[in-house]
Formats: structure tokens, sequence, C-alpha cells
């Protein structure tokens, strides 16, 4: 390879300074392979590094190249080691512009030497003290051809332009070189410095150099028999991404630093689409995320834009796009995270379900709030399972949800009458117990007539009704006319008599009551001194009017004679139909008379002096009692006597007889005997 000159002029005040020990120019870094022949300029990016701390030589890292016809051409920074006024600006006429430079600073700079230029002048440009910028700072040098000559840029900024009579540099490659020049020996420690990004002109654009190679050398008028200390090598596996120095490896010139294609690098949080992978140069790759990437139930991810970095990415919103491979390329998708919101209902229509932006504020509800399945069937929205009672709200969306909406059946009572006031009437929810009722029951029409609640329509006679509500009711209360009618009871002597109450087909009432007109009545008991009894009558009500009943209820007579049918006033013990308990006399006249007794029925005993005898008294019949009396003892006591006295003088006479009628028979018998 060509060992290349580099600012002869201004480092000719070094070699006066160190002239008894100047000559040592080493070169080192990394040349474009074959296939960056042929191009129309080139650009470096390199790294700042200073001070350098040199003692003897002064250090520069520089892209350069040969072009076709000879000429040579290059761009970079330097760094003197020594403090003093340098040529800014020189043509082959000589250096018109002069800078004050300290030493330790970085300068960009550019230098051209044309075709058969033998010359020892400096030719080009410095730029002003630290325009190569701070430490670890890094700035993009290069040239290129611009149809009528070329152009040196800095940070893609024209600093100067030559004419060098070719527009090519034919079979040459750009170079990206560090450089020691004009040191008295090798043992300067060059601290290392990252280029990056070689890339060549062509066709109006910059294209990174696909392959690169190794190169250690040294510098015109060097002494090339000593060792070169400084190296190269590819820093971190990275395409077009390498440093040059002292302490690194001092590889055999052509040693491949990197080849075959750059690395894309495609992140992405979803989709599985992240990968790093190594692309040929230059090749057509496509880039693609999905446009949604599920992550599970009700959690998504949209994709955004793609946003990229490196020479030849893609930064925009399309989720497919093809990108030229032309350097390492970083491309990271960017996504939108989203829930889904899901709103249902078993009744109208529900709205707000659909994906939305993770924390969103999302508007949700129901067309309405009832909804009629026809005149007499609805349903009510309640709230929805989130507790919200509104039928349209707004919540925000942190995570994936599902709202149902709630409903309440109804059914609608419809209960009507013509008279008096329904209450518990209209739309109620299903399955309840419902209550109906009409008030007030009765409307006064005058003194002995009124309209009163008959039945529901459904047959219910109750004015109050309660059901459980299974589905639409219609009931209509019903008014009939209703008649005082008076039921007069009256005993076996159809003498009147006053019942306590009386029931009516069924229904216990007082003698006198309000009746349904045209309507037949059947009393079938009567309650009278605490009895119930038995009846069977019949009647229609037309009007107001009298019915009577005929009881079997009798007057208890009980009489008591002693034997010559005279009074006796005889005390009694009775018990009656009804449980009561009485006792009582006869009286002076012997008569006991108790009027209008149930059945006419008392069981008991009457006594006098030492006699006691049962009554059963029942149906109205008299009960006639005989007793015998002191006065009847004394009436009757001689005439027993006497009538003892004949009884036992009978009796001894006709027990003599039959003695005598005994002995005889007993001789007879003896003599048969014999």
């Amino acid at each position: 390879m060509k060992e290349y000159r580099l600012l002869l002029a201004i480092f000719s005040v070094l070699m006066v300074l160190n002239l008894a020990h100047a000559g040592y120019w080493f070169q080192f870094g990394a040349r474009g392979g074959g296939s960056s022949e042929f191009n129309q300029g080139a650009s470096l990016s390199i790294q700042t590094v200073t001070p350098q701390n040199v003692i003897t030589g002064a250090p520069a890292f520089w892209l350069g190249e040969d072009l076709a016809n000879g000429a040579f051409l290059q761009m970079g920074y330097l760094v003197v080691n020594q403090s003093g006024s340098y040529p800014s600006y020189c043509v082959q006429s000589g250096c018109t512009q002069y800078e004050d430079v300290a030493a330790g600073q970085a300068e960009w700079f550019y230098e051209y030497f044309p075709q058969h230029y033998s010359g020892s002048n400096f030719l080009g440009a410095v730029g002003p003290a630290g325009s190569a910028g701070g430490n670890d700072t890094f700035n993009t040098y290069g040239f290129y051809y611009n149809g009528t000559g070329w152009n040196f840029i800095f940070n893609g900024n024209v600093v100067g332009s030559v004419d060098l009579g070719s527009g090519s540099s034919g079979v040459h490659s750009p170079v990206a070189f560090g450089e020691l020049a004009n040191a008295s020996n090798n043992k300067t420690t060059i601290n290392p410095v990252i280029m990056q990004n070689l890339s060549v002109y062509n066709n109006s654009r910059f294209t990174l150099v696909p392959t690169g190679y190794s190169y250690i050398g040294f510098g015109t008028g060097s002494q090339e028999n000593t060792l070169v200390p400084y190296g190269t090598e590819e820093l971190d596996g990275r395409v077009n991404y390498f440093q040059v120095g002292s302490g690194l490896p001092i590889l055999q010139n052509g040693t491949e630093l990197w080849s075959g294609g750059y690395n894309l690098d495609i992140s992405s949080e979803y989709g599985n689409i992240a990968s790093n992978t190594k692309q040929i140069t230059y090749s057509k790759v496509t880039v693609h995320a999905p446009k949604v990437a599920n992550i599970s139930s009700g959690k998504r991810a949209t994709f955004v834009d793609w946003l990229g970095s490196g020479f030849g990415s893609y930064s925009g919103e399309a989720n497919s796009t093809t990108i030229s491979i032309e350097g390492n390329i970083s491309e990271t998708a960017q996504w939108q995270l989203q829930y889904y919101l899901e709103t249902s209902s078993d009744y109208g229509t529900s709205t707000g379900t659909g994906w939305y932006n993770a924390n969103a504020s999302v508007v949700y509800g129901i067309n309405s709030s009832v909804i009629y399945k026809n005149g007499t069937a609805r349903n009510v929205f309640e709230g929805w399972t989130n507790g919200t009672e509104s039928n349209s709200s707004e919540l925000t969306l942190s995570g994936p949800i599902r709202l149902d909406a709630r409903w309440q059946q109804q059914y609608l009572i419809n209960a009507t009458s013509d008279y008096g006031n329904v209450s518990g009437g209209g739309w109620k929810p299903a399955n309840v117990i419902a209550m109906v009722s009409v008030s007030p029951r009765t409307i006064q029409i005058n003194q002995t007539s009124r309209l009163a609640f008959y039945s529901w329509s459904d047959g219910e006679q109750n004015s109050s009704i309660a059901f459980n509500l299974s589905g639409p009711v219609s009931v209509r209360a019903g008014f009939r006319k209703q008649y005082l009618y008076e039921i007069q009871t009256l005993d076996a002597y159809r003498n009147r008599i006053e019942a306590g109450s009386l029931y009516v087909n069924g229904v216990q009432v007082n003698s006198t009551a309000y009746l349904f007109r045209g309507q037949r009545y059947n009393v079938s008991r009567v309650f009278y001194n605490g009895v119930w009894i038995p009846v069977n009558v019949s009647f229609e009500v037309n009007s107001s009017s009298i019915t009577p009943i005929a009881l079997p209820v009798y007057n208890v007579e009980i009489l008591t004679r002693d034997i010559f049918g005279l009074p006796v006033n005889a005390s009694a013990n009775l018990r009656f139909s009804n449980g009561t308990l009485l006792s009582l006399n006869t009286g002076n006249e012997g008569d006991l008379v108790i009027n209008d007794v149930p059945y006419g029925g008392a069981k008991g005993t009457v006594h006098d002096f030492v006699f006691t005898s049962s009554a059963d008294a029942s149906g109205g019949v008299p009960v006639r009692l005989i007793f015998i009396t002191p006065f009847d003892l004394l009436v009757f006591l001689p005439v027993i006597v006497i009538a003892l006295l004949i009884y036992v003088f009978a009796s001894r006479k006709m027990h003599g007889q039959n003695k005598r009628r005994d002995d005889a028979g007993s001789e007879e018998g003896a003599g048969k005997d014999a």
C-alpha cells in the first residue's frame, strides 16, 4: 500500500525543534475492501480524544484516499504538541492565514496533493483552535466530488474545496488512519481513538463500506526498520466500528476487521418480532410488525410507529417497510397498550364496547332505561355490575373489563273500579307479593240501601287481595246494591226472640244486615242463648224487608205434686244445653217455668223431703214429678200399721196350715213303709 504524506509544512516546525531525532511516521488503522473502489468521496466518524500527552511527534486521525490520476486528499483532526502560530490556509503559491494553537488541542484539517506534486509545502486548511471539539465527542469528516471539484466537509458542512483533476478514486479504496508524525522514537503512547461508519460516496449519497481490513505501516520519510507499536481492532463485534492506538492488536496487514454485512437490531416489547441479525450489505430487508399484538384476553398492543437509528433506518408509522442495509441499523417498534371494554345487556342496546388505549376515559351506557315487551310487561334498568346505577357513565380503563346491565322485570297491575279508590296498581317487580285493595268497601245511598264491594273480576271476594306477581294482572272491583235486611228469630210459640248472630251463606252476620239485591241467601245456623241452632231457611233479597225464622226454642216447665195432687215446693238443679247450671225452686204453686230455652232442653234432679227424682225436659213437654211429703205420711200412717198387722196375722196363719199339712204327710208315708 502507498505510504501517505501528512502536513509536511506544519510539522516542519517540529522537525526543526527535534531535527536530530525526527523521522518516525507511524500509520495504523483500516482500509476499505475492493467493493469500496471507484467512489466519488468518503466519510468517517472519529472520536476526539484529548489531550494525547505526546512528548515527541504529533498525532492525527484522518480519512484519506488516492484518486484515479494519482492525486491524494485527506481530512480529519490533529493534536499539536507544541503551542504556536501555525499556517491555517495554504495553496501552492503559499499560506495566507495563520492560527494560534495551544498544545493538546484538537483542530480539524484537510490536506491534498495534486497530481505529480513533488513539493514539500502544506496544501490545505486547519480549523480554529479546538474546532474538533472536546474530549469524547464524535465528528464526521469527509470529502466528495461535486461535479467540478472536491468539497471537504466537517459534520456535514463544506469547509473547503479543490479541483484535483479527477472525479473518482479509480481502483483505490478509502483509508481510516491514526498517525504519529515526526516522532523521535517508537515509545510514545497514543490513547485509543474510536472510528466508525467508514463510508463511500456514490450516486449523491454515502453508503457504508461493507468490508474493512487492517493496515499498519509507515508514513513518508519514516525509518521503516523499527517496530510499529500501534494497532487496530474491531469493537464489540460491531460492523464498521473499530479503534486505533497503543495497546491494541498489531495485525498483519490485510486482516479482515469486518465483512458480510451489518447488524439489524429489532426491538419490540410485543408481537414476538424482536431479533438481532447480521444482514448482507446493501440487501433489502422488510421490517414488519403486526398492526395488533394480542397479549391476553382483553389486552392487546397496537402498533404506533418505528423509531429507527443508523444509516438507512426507518422512522415512521408504516408497520411494514423495506430498508436498505447500508449500515448498522436499530429499529424499535413503538406500541400503544389497549384494553377491551365489553358492555352487555339482555335488553336494549349497550354502548361502549371496544378497544381503548390504556387509562383512557371511556363513556359507556344503555340506549334506554325502560324496555317494553308489550303494554303489560317491561324491563327496567337497575344498574351495572360494577355498581354504577346511572344508565350512562364514564370510567378510566386500567384493564380489561366486562360490564353487564342489570334489569328488573316488571308487570303491570291494572286494577280498576267504578266506585271507591283502588290502590296497589301500576308497574311492579316480577315475583313479588303484590297487594291490591279498594276502599271504601261501601257507599251509602240512603238509610236502607247502599253500594257495596261484591268481588274482583277474578272471583276474589276480599276487597284486599295479595298474589305472587308472575305475570300481568288485570282486575276490576265489582260493586252491587245492598238492602238493609232483617232476619227475625221466633221461638216455637211464634214469639220474637233476639238471636246473637246468624250464619248467612256461610258468613256470620247480625240479625240486621245489608244484603245484596237479587241474591239468594241461606241461613244455616242461629246463635241463641249460647247455642248454635241449625236451621235451613232460604230467601231472595229484592228490597229492604224482613224474613222470620222459627227456632226450636221452648219453655221448660217442671210440675211438682204430692200423692194427693197438692203442690210441692221442691228444689231443682238443672243443666241446660248451653252448659248453664241453675238451682231453682218450683215454688208454692209447685210450677217452675223457664221461658225460651233452646230445644226446651234441661236435665237434672228435683229434691223434696227425703226424695229425689230425675228431670229431663225437651221439646216444651212439661215434666210432672210426684213426691211423698210428711203430710202424706201422717195421713197414711194408721192405715199402714193396720195393714202391717193384718199382714203379720195372715202370714202366721198361713205358716201353721202349712206345718200341719207337712206332718200329716209324714205319717202317711210311714204307714206305707210298714
